[in-house]
Order: C-alpha cells, then structure tokens, then sequence
C-alpha cells in the first residue's frame, strides 16, 4: 500500500472513470479508470497511450459517492483534501450533463494493473 500523498505524482486529467465499488464492511473503494498514460511524465511513445487500473482505496473512514452510474466519465479534477486525509474527485457526466464530486477519506491506496 501507499501513502495518500504519493497519488500526487499521477496526472489523473482526462482520464475515464468506467465504474466504481465501495464495499463498507471491508472499508474500500476501487475506481476503475481507462487511464491516460500518455499524461504521465515518465510515458515513451511505444507504450499504449490509455490502460485501465483499479485504483483501490483501503481503510476507508468515510466517503460521499453520488448515486449515479458511471459511463466513461471524464475525470476533470483530482485532487488531495487538506493534510493528506484522503482525494476529491471531480468528474463529467455527458449523458446528465452534470458534475460529480466522489469525496475519499483513506490514508492508503494500491493501483493495480
């Protein structure tokens, strides 16, 4: 597992959030996310531009997920909360139109490939 902090490194911009599971009783949230490679500093362009990741979240102490289902939505915005304690992400819906805010309070997160 890794430290909340170290998701700074990852430029989550454009990328698509394909769907996402939070299970309570286990504490965790994985977001499923066509990701954008190509916006990573350490890309070479004979690796695929996108890959999908399971970006998973444990110990989760709370989360505020809207009551929708993803549809390849746009990632517009990720970020870390004050003092590490977890990410905001913002996200657009085309088929709705909307903007949706997924609020994570976790210390530690895996990707997975």
């Amino acid at each position: 597992m890794n430290n909340i902090e170290q998701l700074n490194k990852y430029d989550f911009h454009d990328s698509l959030l394909e769907n996402l599971f939070y299970n309570r009783e286990t504490k965790e949230l994985n977001l499923i996310i066509d990701f954008c490679n190509w916006k990573q500093s350490w890309y070479h362009d004979n690796e695929p531009e996108t890959s999908i990741i399971s970006l998973v979240f444990t110990n989760v102490s709370n989360a505020t997920i809207p009551e929708y289902t993803p549809n390849s939505d746009e990632i517009m915005n990720f970020s870390l909360l004050e003092q590490n304690s977890g990410i905001k992400v913002t996200i657009f819906n085309d088929i709705s139109n909307s903007l949706y805010d997924i609020i994570v309070y976790a210390n530690e997160f895996e990707i997975l490939k």
